[in-house]
């Protein structure tokens, strides 16, 4: 049986942050679907790893004349490795590839822990993500029902009987929460303030949470790859509505399409 190969071998390491944007010199190594490096060949203890399970791509990227650069993409940060020659370039973003072949083929046959644990991890973001809507949802129901003098179960019951007094409930809150805004300059400044209080702690802003969206600009495209995810496009600036440690974004596009994208292809706009 042929020995599997290791990658490994001296890059050019880019920092991250403010002022860590120069590269360093780092040994790196291959264990398993994770690659890691050391400030010395003969270090025992690693500096950090990029994981390949849960990468994205990689490719070579254009760099200043003679600069052998190559980058992978993760949904936690773009990493920008430089190699000493084309060929030495060549080598680590072919061998990469390799392995992203690999891991999907063990991810099709059952065998890959690492993308297991990836995917439930994926999958517990979109369940919190989910008991968030549902908590808003409820909060703004409740709102509603309190508005027209009606109780939270009578809806349920008209919505879940597909009865026609359900559409024409929903055109009384639409109608009742319109008059409601438009009349709220006319109102006592303890009146005004009672509705923004009241509003706030259903989740609709106001004295209550911090709103934690924001907009992001997209730095480079990226296709959906599951039917929970949102293709975004270099320049398209999106609503982000939460962010997971794994490095996934849920956001929404100008169309009101909502999916997870990797948040290191995005940046925060600066909010004027």
């Amino acid at each position: 049986m042929a020995e599997e190969r290791k990658l490994e071998g001296w890059l050019l390491k880019q920092g991250e942050g403010a002022f860590g944007k120069g590269y360093k010199k780092r040994w790196f190594s291959q264990t398993g679907t994770c690659l890691y490096y050391y400030k010395q060949r003969s270090d025992s203890e690693n500096a950090g790893f990029i994981n390949l399970a849960e990468a994205i791509s990689c490719h070579a990227t254009e760099g200043a004349k003679g600069k052998f650069q190559f980058q992978i993409n993760t949904p936690r940060r773009i990493w920008h490795l430089e190699a000493e020659t084309e060929d030495a370039m060549h080598y680590w973003v072919e061998g990469i590839k390799a392995e992203f072949a690999k891991i999907k083929e063990q991810d099709e046959s059952g065998a890959s822990m690492d993308r297991r644990s990836v995917r439930l991890e994926t999958s517990e973001n979109r369940i919190r993500d989910l008991e968030a809507r549902e908590t808003i949802l409820k909060k703004g129901l409740g709102l509603a029902c309190r508005k027209l003098g009606v109780s939270v179960d009578q809806v349920l019951s008209e919505v879940e009987g597909g009865g026609s007094a359900a559409s024409q409930l929903a055109s009384e809150v639409t109608q009742e929460l319109g008059e409601g805004a438009s009349s709220s300059s006319a109102s006592s400044p303890k009146k005004a303030e009672a509705d923004a209080k009241e509003s706030g702690e259903s989740g609709g802003g106001g004295g209550g949470k911090k709103d934690k969206r924001f907009k992001a600009k997209v730095l480079y495209d990226y296709t959906a790859q599951q039917d929970y995810e949102m293709t975004i496009h270099t320049g398209e600036v999106i609503m982000v509505l939460s962010k997971h440690g794994n490095g996934w974004w849920l956001g929404a596009s100008a169309e009101g399409k909502q999916g997870y994208f990797p948040g290191s292809y995005c940046e925060p706009v600066a909010s004027s």
